[in-house]
């Protein structure tokens, strides 16, 4: 494991490897290779502890995730993973497959007057900006037409300063990031999401 010192903050940055007679949970990690972290760049000012995942091959760490869980008989986030094929009409855990890059992260920020469930941003790199606001878009617009609402309905626009837009958008499937990374993520609440240069916060 590296210790590195980045301005006021103290990065663990480490590896690790299976036995090959156990099944365990460090086997969605097999035959994975450590690579160069920077997701914390992207975190916000006020977070104070965070972890990131570095993954070259998610759908085979999807997979592996899934056999994990079918061994210990937990098909929970199975069923709500079902819930929303049915309420956007595609797959959005395959959609978010195609534009993940190989860093996906969660932090907690220091907000006092919320509970730790409602102080968690995850920030995810994407291959490209454009790519994966196209993918996130066609999904809020199939479960706007699941819905009856309108696509615009769903998004609003907000001025961080004079030169700095962003659309912020409402995200409908606060179980969707623990189904597709782990437990780690938690289950949300993540009403909203928005992207930062080639990222997906």
């Amino acid at each position: 494991m590296d210790i590195t010192l980045q301005g006021e903050s103290l990065l663990l940055n480490g590896f690790s490897y299976p036995e090959k007679d156990y099944v365990q949970l460090l086997d969605i990690f097999r035959d994975e290779t450590p690579g160069y972290i920077d997701l914390y760049s992207v975190f916000p000012s006020t977070a104070y502890a965070g972890a990131v995942l570095y993954v070259k091959d998610w759908p085979q760490y999807r997979e592996r995730l899934l056999s994990l869980r079918r061994q210990h008989r937990n098909s929970r986030l199975e069923k709500t993973i079902d819930t929303y094929k049915k309420q956007c009409g595609c797959n959005p855990e395959e959609e978010l497959l195609k534009i993940l890059g190989p860093q996906a992260g969660v932090t907690y920020m220091k907000i006092s007057n919320q509970v730790p469930a409602k102080n968690r941003v995850i920030v995810m790199q994407v291959k490209s900006q454009s790519m994966a606001r196209n993918v996130m878009e066609e999904i809020l617009k199939g479960y706007a037409s699941e819905k009856g609402i309108q696509f615009n309905s769903l998004y609003r626009t907000i001025r961080i300063d004079r030169e700095t837009k962003l659309r912020l958008y409402r995200f409908p499937f606060p179980g969707l990031f623990a189904s597709l990374f782990g437990n780690l993520f938690g289950e949300g609440p993540y009403p909203y999401f928005t992207f930062y240069d080639n990222y997906l916060v």
